[in-house]
């Protein structure tokens, strides 16, 4: 199990963070659209403005069987407090298997899926 944790710097009022989710390629713009409404209904009463940035696929190696695996990148706004309470907020989602039984409506591909580093912030990843 690899748990990220990331600490958003004090007085920034934006952060990066990436969902990758694992066993699929890509997300269909559909897909998007409702992984994206379903952060802001997470994250809004919060306080905090989720901006969509970019979906990456990551290539698999065929030298090593890695499953393939897609990242979704957003921009959250808002004050630092409120930033690290979204941060929670998703993780939770995430430990709790809500993003996840969401996103397998979706993709049922899908196998798992993990929460990345917030930037600007310091991350520490434990396994």
């Amino acid at each position: 199990t690899t748990t990220t944790t990331t600490t958003p710097v004090l007085g920034s009022n934006n952060v990066t963070v990436t969902l990758s989710l694992f066993g699929i390629s890509s997300l269909t713009n559909d897909g998007l659209n409702q992984l994206q409404s379903l952060l802001q209904v997470l994250l809004t009463p919060q306080g905090v403005t989720v901006t969509f940035v970019r979906q990456n696929t990551i290539s698999v190696s065929r030298r090593r069987l890695l499953e393939p695996e897609v990242q979704v990148v957003y921009t959250l706004t808002g004050t630092p407090a409120a930033l690290q309470a979204a941060i929670q907020t998703l993780q939770n989602a995430i430990d709790d298997g809500t993003l996840l039984g969401f996103l397998q409506n979706l993709q049922p591909s899908l196998t798992r899926l993990s929460l990345l580093s917030g930037t600007p912030g310091t991350t520490t990843t434990t396994t």
